[in-house]
């Protein structure tokens, strides 16, 4: 007679719940860390194609691609002057 799978091991009823929650909280996670919303990080993760939460590619992982994006986009964002308020 086979045993019941243990938590976290494939098979287990919780394994799969717990995959989602992690791939719902990664991405809010790391919006907040870039100070951006989570709509604005999916939406650059959607535009550019890169999943910074996939196998890193050890010569230039998608999750310093997209950290550097956010910083050239926030250093180069427009103001909007006085006068067009």
């Amino acid at each position: 007679m086979r045993g019941r799978p243990l938590r976290g091991q494939p098979g287990h009823p919780y394994t799969a719940h717990a995959n989602n929650i992690s791939a719902i909280y990664r991405p809010g996670w790391l919006a907040r860390k870039l100070k951006i919303s989570v709509r604005e990080f999916l939406l650059l993760t959607q535009l550019t194609g890169l999943d910074p939460f996939a196998a890193p590619d050890p010569t230039n992982p998608a999750v310093l691609r997209i950290i550097e994006l956010v910083q050239t986009l926030k250093a180069g964002s427009l103001k909007t002057s006085p006068c067009c308020i």
